[in-house]
């Protein structure tokens, strides 16, 4: 099969592009914090910056920069942008009130 396909969609590598830059900065930052370095927060979901949201802005940002406000994809894009970033933020909300509570 045939895969180069998935190289030349620039929302595809924008968003791969994406989501490892923000798990490796989650990870120095995280190691930096701790002192040791962790292999397995390379591919873990939480913490800051957030991938999630990393990846629906860029494919946002880069759906805007070669579609423009009007298309279809850009307006796809921003929807699903509001509900990750909006339920991204009330997870980590709830989370933190869960920690308090316990800790």
């Amino acid at each position: 099969m045939d895969l180069t396909f998935l190289f030349s969609n620039p929302l595809i590598n924008v968003s791969v592009i994406s989501w490892a830059a923000a798990q490796v900065i989650k990870t120095a930052i995280e190691s930096i914090k701790h002192g040791q370095f962790d292999r397995h927060r390379l591919a873990g979901a939480g913490g800051m910056p957030s991938s999630h949201s990393a990846v629906t802005c860029s494919v946002l940002l880069t759906s805007y920069y070669l579609y423009g406000f009007n298309s279809p994809i850009f307006a796809l894009s921003f929807v699903l942008a509001l509900i990750v970033m909006y339920d991204a933020t009330g997870v980590r909300w709830a989370a933190g009130l869960h920690a308090r509570a316990i800790n």
